[in-house]
């Protein structure tokens, strides 16, 4: 089932990652995605539909938690989500 303003949705929130420097963020990237940096929020689109988000600083004295726990996701199986 697709829900209707999702998509949407998705290329509304790709559209700063797409053009970060005009907005003031920074890109990683983690696998073969690419998410935008702000402050202490990571966030980006999978498949132009889903959107990936984390909260929460990144530097922590255990080390980078955000982009460890993004580099554990499946985002292959994430795109795949609802076909």
């Amino acid at each position: 089932m697709r829900l209707p303003g999702i998509p949407a949705f998705a290329a509304l929130c790709a559209t700063p990652i797409a053009s970060e420097g005009a907005v003031g963020m920074k890109t990683d990237p983690i696998g073969r995605q690419k998410f935008a940096v702000q402050d202490s929020r990571t966030m980006g689109p999978i498949a132009n539909r889903i959107l990936v988000q984390v909260d929460g600083p990144d530097e922590t004295t255990e080390g980078p938690r955000q982009k460890a726990a993004l580099a554990t996701m499946d985002f292959a199986g994430v795109a795949n989500f609802g076909n």
